[in-house]
């Protein structure tokens, strides 16, 4: 096989062989990644965009992906990596291939440091069925909506199948949508109406692991703190503004 093959709309990438084949060799020597701050480290990225330049088709399928995502794209793809998932599972190899094609897009960050660049996502039988975990319909939403600037991507990492046949993912273009609105109504919706979750700050040592403050949503047109500056900023990433904890 010479190209690549999409289906559904230009939203699937389906590797060929050939390259599918190098990266499966190239993921068992691929080495770990070092972070800077909550970010992936430009030495991590040099080495990974050096290493992924001699699988045969690299450009082809990282164009393809960025057009995906583009403003005039669908706003999301999905590269399927399945068959280089049997062959080097789905541990430390696998995560640095993917954070190495990541990479190739984006600056792949850690949003909370709590947890690891790759945060697993699981399934909890006592969680709300309606929540990150649950066992039921999670409704449409959009990570991070309380933080100012959030990341221009959200990576979502499938390593198998749900043997009874659920876990279904549904994704919509925000972009699209925002498009049909008029600017009266995108102005609107810029203003603090709701707080929304709660996040973890920062521990200020290694033996602060509680939860000790409360974040609400910011406009993501506001800018970094506004003027004059109220949000109490993460040096790293991403700013939040505090409030306190609703009952």
């Amino acid at each position: 096989m010479g190209i690549l093959a999409h289906d559904g709309e230009d939203t699937f990438i389906n590797l060929p062989n050939e390259p599918e084949k190098a990266l499966i060799d190239l993921g068992s020597t691929l080495p770990s990644w070092d972070l800077e701050g909550t970010f992936l480290a430009d030495s991590a990225i040099e080495r990974y965009q050096a290493e992924l330049a001699s699988v045969p088709l690299v450009t082809e399928t990282i164009e393809s992906l960025l057009a995906m995502l583009s403003t005039t794209g669908t706003g999301y793809a999905v590269v399927r990596l399945g068959k280089i998932a049997e062959v080097l599972g789905t541990g430390k190899q696998f995560l640095r291939l993917a954070t190495a094609i990541l990479a190739e897009v984006a600056r792949p960050f850690q949003p909370f440091r709590r947890w690891p660049l790759w945060k697993e996502s699981g399934t909890n039988l006592n969680a709300n069925p309606g929540l990150s975990t649950g066992t039921g319909y999670n409704a449409f939403h959009m990570d991070l909506v309380n933080a100012t600037r959030p990341p221009d991507y959200t990576t979502l990492l499938c390593v198998r199948t749900d043997p009874l046949g659920a876990g279904a993912s549904i994704v919509s273009n925000a972009r699209e949508a925002v498009s049909h609105l008029t600017p009266s109504s995108r102005a609107l919706l810029t203003d603090v109406a709701y707080a929304y979750g709660g996040l973890y700050s920062w521990p200020t040592s290694a033996r602060s692991t509680s939860r000790s403050r409360y974040w609400t949503a910011n406009p993501t047109t506001a800018g970094l703190c506004g003027s004059p500056p109220r949000c109490s900023p993460n040096p790293n990433s991403m700013r939040y503004t505090p409030t306190r904890p609703r009952s």
